[in-house]
């Protein structure tokens, strides 16, 4: 069974370029994923979407998700709630892959 997750951060302006690259630094990438993707929808909105295997992996993903989080959040700006991002993880139960 699949799980993605969904991440979505807001970025400080002028820290864009600083944002992305923390994603190719030693622990932007989760261990256990299966893929990592970060998506820009507009000049300071970014979503990163990220598949595990199982359950296990989303959960443990969880700590070094927070101490990334610590480590970068002068660059994020934060939510109405306090939050540095909203997300949210589920089951995948459909699922499509291009043929080669």
């Amino acid at each position: 069974m699949k799980i993605m997750s969904i991440v979505e951060y807001t970025v400080k302006s002028g820290c864009t370029d600083e944002f992305i690259a923390a994603f190719d630094a030693p622990g932007g990438i989760s261990p256990g994923v299966n893929f990592q993707r970060l998506i820009q929808v507009s000049d300071h909105r970014f979503i990163g979407i990220s598949e595990m295997d199982d359950i296990d992996i989303a959960v443990n993903k969880e700590g070094p998700g927070v101490d990334w989080l610590d480590r970068h959040e002068h660059l994020l700006e934060k939510y109405e709630n306090g939050s540095r991002t909203e997300s949210c993880s589920g089951v995948v139960v459909h699922s499509h892959d291009k043929k080669d």
